[in-house]
């Protein structure tokens, strides 16, 4: 993304933060739209997405140019994959599975933008649990699909960067054994 603002915008400071803010607002759209769909009530997903959009915790990355970005796209892409996964569940036959395809897509993105994202399925599952109460098979039938994209992830990071925590967990917890 970063490139991107480079071919947009040069070295103009200004236009890297513009990005950083329209992709801000786009996540506060999307965490307005999932809370409608989750809540079920427009004014408290509205209150949701304004608590999320002024919230101090997120200034940092909208004002930075360099430091917030990857907490974006992966905010982004995981609420995202979040919508198409709802999507799915409302559709049938092939509508069915591509926007479970859109979704998986979407929470591979969010995982190469920032590793938090690798927290989606559990969220999901909470979800799926507390609104359907399904058996632990069922659950992890439907959470399946995002394991598997959660493994590649893992192992392309292993193939590629030689581990799955970042440099620096040795410094601060030490040598595992």
């Amino acid at each position: 993304s970063y490139h991107l603002d480079y071919w947009i915008f040069g070295l103009w400071s200004p236009g890297w933060r513009l990005l950083n803010l329209l992709l801000h607002l786009g996540v506060v759209l999307l965490v307005v739209l999932l809370g409608t769909r989750l809540l079920g009530s427009a004014w408290a997903a509205f209150l949701a997405g304004a608590m999320f959009a002024l919230h101090p915790a997120h200034a940092e990355t909208v004002a930075s140019l360099l430091g917030g970005r990857a907490g974006l796209l992966a905010a982004l892409f995981c609420l995202a994959s979040w919508l198409a996964l709802l999507r799915s569940h409302e559709s049938y036959g092939a509508g069915r599975a591509t926007w479970l395809g859109l979704s998986l897509l979407a929470y591979l993105l969010g995982l190469f933008s920032k590793e938090n994202a690798a927290v989606l399925p559990l969220a999901m599952g909470i979800w799926i649990y507390a609104l359907d109460r399904p058996g632990l098979r069922q659950l992890a039938r439907q959470l399946a699909p995002y394991l598997l994209v959660l493994a590649v992830y893992v192992t392309a990071r292993l193939l590629v960067v030689g581990r799955v925590a970042p440099s620096s967990w040795e410094v601060t917890f030490g040598r595992l054994p």
